[in-house]
């Protein structure tokens, strides 16, 4: 720090307030750089989706109860009433066709399956447009 001659009195010069701003600044800058993680994807997926392999090893005869087992949070996203949507439930598509109700995957055996994945609603409205408020459950057969 540059020292000011006062009279016969010499003086440190006090750091101004902006000065401790931008040395704040910098540090945080440094510390918030040094934890971010390297690696990854950009988009993390909170659960992934459900594997041949992980099918294989639960019991069940549909899509809908190994969902239930695997991932039963899929089952409840979001489950918040409205006026204009007294049963709120996902969307529901096998092989691209979509099915009428979340229980209509009692219908689909579970040995015939290869993937579910679950798309939140931001993705599944950009995937299959409006209509898609709850989400979707997406089955991918053999």
């Amino acid at each position: 720090m540059p020292l000011v001659l006062v009279g016969s009195r010499r003086l440190q010069r006090r750091p101004t307030p902006v000065r401790w701003a931008l040395a704040t600044m910098v540090v945080l800058s440094v510390l918030a750089s040094c934890s971010l993680r390297t690696g990854g994807s950009a988009r993390p997926r909170p659960q992934e989706d459900v594997t041949r392999s992980e099918l294989e090893r639960v019991f069940s005869e549909s899509a809908y109860s190994a969902i239930r087992q695997l991932r039963p949070s899929w089952l409840f996203y979001r489950l918040t009433p409205t006026p204009t949507n007294p049963n709120p439930e996902p969307a529901v598509y096998v092989d691209r066709a979509r099915l009428r109700r979340l229980d209509d995957l009692h219908t689909v055996p579970v040995e015939d399956v290869e993937r579910i994945q679950f798309l939140n609603a931001s993705d599944a409205t950009t995937r299959f447009g409006i209509g898609h408020m709850h989400g979707a459950i997406i089955v991918i057969t053999r």
